[in-house]
């Protein structure tokens, strides 16, 4: 948990861990809510984005005085989020033993790459790389590891407000949620093409895709955010 939003005031020690014990409770009590799933790598930023956009006032406050006197309603509020983002959306599925629908997820994604950013499979492919190990780490997370919370707040929106329908690419995960994942993703690598382009390296591309795509797809789309991000209703073609 020290590596969740290290670089946020609100995980920071100067907040006096108030934001890693906040953290701290959520997670332990899913581990203890879910037996099965328990703790595992990436919920931690999924928790932690919760648990600072939750609460409207800490837009509003400076880094001295953020969670000065926070109110530890939002730490439950955080939890059943995050149950419903598990249980409700049945996201649990994919950090189950060895992890059988992450795979499929990344499968799927590789497809997605080849049709919509071909140029770009084919620079992951000239740098000996696999699409597991540039992208498993976005989906344990729900791509919110090394988002800006603008991005992380949109991400969570559409995701929870995805309906039950028609298509289903995953029997369990039978959720127009994760259509969001999938596009907001091929829209950020297609934004960013020349960034990745530059990169000159295998560990330089994989650095930028873990911790510099959502950022630098920010800096370009700030003044637009919803064009990085696809509709609801739209259809996944």
């Amino acid at each position: 948990m020290n590596r969740t939003f290290g670089d946020h005031f609100f995980f920071n020690d100067q907040n006096e861990g108030k934001g890693q014990q906040a953290l701290y409770q959520v997670l332990r009590a899913y581990a203890n809510f879910d037996e099965e799933v328990g703790y595992t790598q990436g919920m931690n930023f999924i928790a932690g984005t919760i648990l600072i956009i939750l609460d409207p006032n800490n837009f509003k406050m400076s880094q001295n005085s953020f969670f000065k006197d926070y109110d530890e309603k939002y730490i439950e509020e955080t939890f059943w989020i995050f149950v419903h983002i598990f249980y409700v959306k049945n996201y649990r599925v994919i950090y189950k033993k060895e992890f059988p629908k992450l795979t499929e997820m990344i499968n799927y994604l590789d497809a997605q790459i080849q049709e919509k950013t071909p140029d770009i499979a084919n620079f992951i492919k000239e740098k000996n790389l696999e699409t597991f190990l540039c992208f498993h780490q976005m989906f344990l997370s729900l791509l919110l590891v090394h988002t800006p919370i603008p991005i992380s707040t949109r991400i969570l929106d559409l995701f929870l407000i995805g309906k039950k329908g028609d298509w289903c690419y995953f029997s369990k995960l039978n959720i127009e949620g994760e259509r969001t994942l999938f596009k907001t993703l091929i829209k950020a690598l297609g934004i960013c093409s020349k960034e990745i382009f530059r990169q000159t390296t295998a560990e330089g591309l994989i650095s930028f895709l873990h911790k510099k795509l959502m950022h630098t797809c920010y800096q370009k789309r700030k003044d637009n955010l919803e064009a990085l991000f696809p509709s609801p209703e739209s259809s996944t073609d």
